[in-house]
Order: C-alpha cells, then structure tokens, then sequence
C-alpha cells in the first residue's frame, strides 16, 4: 500500500458533482446513493472531497471517512439543486487544487456533468485542462474519470485531444437518466473495491508477509484460513491479522509452525499484473461465454469480476499488455449485442 501524505491519508477521491435543476431531483439522489456506496465501502484512512457547482463553485466537504457526515451532504445537495446556472469549471479547478503535487498515493477525481458549464468566472475549459495536466504529471497515481450525463461532447472530446495521459482518463457518456449515472458509477465503485477497501489482498497483504507468521496453522486447516483470508474482503480480516500478530515471533523460532509467506505464494498473490486488466462497462444482459467470445478478439482473457443491472460491467484480465492496448483502441465505444460499450484501463 502506498505510504501515507502529511494530510494523515493513504488514498484519495474527489467527487465534482454538477448539482443545477439539469441534474436534480432523482438524478441528484442516484449521485448521492453511489457516493455513499463508495465512502461506506472505503477504508478509514481514505480522504473524501465533494465539490458542487451550483450556486457557485464550493467544497462541501473535504476529510478522511470517519469524519463525514453523508446525511449532512444529502441536505447540502438537496438545498441548491433548483440553481439554473453551473459553475462547473470552478468547481473542476478546487478540487485539483486539493491534490498535493508531491502526493503518491492513489488519487482518483470523479467528474459527473451534463457538460454544461455558464457562470464560471476562475477557470474556462483551456485553463482547467492546463492544471489538470500538471497534476496528471506529477501525480503519477492520480486518475480521472468522467461521467458524462448526456450526448454534449465538449468535455469528451477536450480530455481526448488537450489531455497526453489517456490512460489515466476515463470518460463515460451515459443517458441523462438515473440509470444512466447508475451506470456511470460502476466503474468507480469498481476501482474503489480495488484501491479503497479495507483490506486488499492483493496489495496490502502482500506488503505484510515479511511481518506475519501465523503460529499453529497446520496442514488444511491452516490453507483453509489462508484461503478464507485471500477470498474475503472484509472486517474480519484484519481482526483476523491483528489476532495472530502477537504470535508471529513465537512462530518465526518454531519451523513446525506454518508460516503464512509459504501458504500464501499461491493462494494471496494475484498472478495477473494490474496493467493487464480493464473495466468493461454496459454490456447487455447476456451470459459471461458470449461475453468472453467477444472480447477474445483482442486476445485471450478471462472475467474476473462481472455485476450490474440494468447493464453489466466487468473486470477483465488479459494475458498480455499489447491485447490490453488492441482492447481499449478498438473495442472501446464498439457495439455488442446492440449496445456500445466501454473498455477503459484499470
């Protein structure tokens, strides 16, 4: 896991939410829902940060997770939805500049808009970019993803043709509906389960394995918890590391013990690197065969996560960086089954 900023987090995310009467009433709930999702989700040491644009460009909140009050900003929302005018690239602009330049941990900024923007007076769409950028350089962990409520393609196609990190920017246009931002949303909670959650197997029990032995987990019964401990994502797992780190020492002087670095080589460490994965979202409603078949065409893969309704999304590892590479250029924005899809890099 990525050491902690002097802010006292280990990972950030900052919600940009386009709150005017375009994107009210329900929609304005739907953002709200998925926002709590990811918070409720997360790991105590993750920062939040929520900006609104209506009416005017504001932070409502900015601190780690056990310090929110997600009620408190649904009554926040609520009270300035009616705004017809958007202070969008403002908005854009504060919550860059709550991202430190020397900050490595994992950063992620969430646009959601209609692409509408009509009194900001800080920043205009060249100038916001501008920052965007120099945050990109510098923050080699910081990614951006928009959700782009409706068929305006101004900020599409600005983050496509002004932006030379494409691989760390996502757009998503989705119908201007609540399931449209529902949809929108899958692929942040999908990086959220993968960089913000309580444990990761894949990263921070990994860090960990010089410093745990587990002292008495024999035979089966000790790769059945080895097992339990890679496969399950949550709470218990570190009441479950905390329990045994008292015994590690006694351990580590007994080699009848069974050590959690040996048990874990196959069973904790996940084979298939990060930049080999994608999310795939808006598939039809179909079986994961058909899927497959039809993401096979850039390369041999494998579903890791699929969910969704009323669209599916998935996690998808490929087996080398090129089919990666021929995944997101040609199948990104193709038709499957009648619905275009998107294929962006994890």
């Amino acid at each position: 896991m990525a050491g902690f900023t002097k802010q006292g987090h280990d990972a950030s995310v900052q919600f940009v939410i386009d709150n005017n009467v375009t994107l009210g009433g329900g929609k304005l709930q739907e953002i709200y829902n998925n926002i709590r999702e990811i918070i409720t989700i997360s790991r105590a040491t993750v920062r939040f940060g929520i900006f609104v644009t209506s009416p005017q460009s504001r932070r409502l909140v900015s601190d780690l997770k056990p310090k929110i009050n997600t009620n408190n900003i649904w009554q926040q929302l609520r009270g300035s939805e009616a705004a017809k005018q958007t202070n969008f690239y403002d908005a854009w602009g504060l919550a860059l500049n709550e991202i430190q330049y020397d900050e490595m941990s994992y950063s992620h900024l969430v646009l959601c808009t209609n692409g509408v923007d009509t009194t900001s007076f800080i920043y205009n769409l060249d100038s916001v970019i501008n920052l965007l950028n120099q945050k990109l350089g510098r923050n080699p962990k910081l990614r951006v993803t928009l959700i782009q409520a409706g068929p305006r393609s101004v900020l599409t196609n600005a983050l496509q043709t002004k932006c030379p990190f494409g691989d760390r920017c996502s757009c998503i246009t989705v119908q201007d509906s609540n399931a449209g931002i529902r949809s929108g949303f899958e692929q942040v909670k999908a990086y959220a389960r993968l960089e913000l959650v309580q444990i990761s197997p894949y990263t921070e029990v990994t860090t960990n394995l010089n410093a745990l032995s587990f002292g008495g987990l024999r035979g089966a019964k000790g790769g059945a918890q080895v097992q339990s401990y890679a496969a399950h994502n949550n709470l218990g797992q570190s009441a479950f590391i905390q329990s045994h780190l008292a015994t590690s020492a006694a351990a580590k002087a007994n080699s009848s013990k069974f050590s959690l670095i040996q048990a874990s080589k196959e069973k904790v460490v996940n084979t298939t690197p990060q930049s080999y994965k994608v999310w795939v979202g808006n598939l039809p409603m179909v079986n994961q065969s058909l899927i497959l078949d039809y993401l096979k065409q850039w390369g041999g893969c494998k579903i890791e996560t699929i969910n969704g309704c009323p669209t599916q999304w998935a996690v998808v590892a490929y087996e080398n960086q090129s089919s990666v590479e021929y995944a997101v250029k040609y199948g990104n924005a193709s038709t499957f089954r009648g619905q275009v899809i998107n294929i962006n890099k994890i």
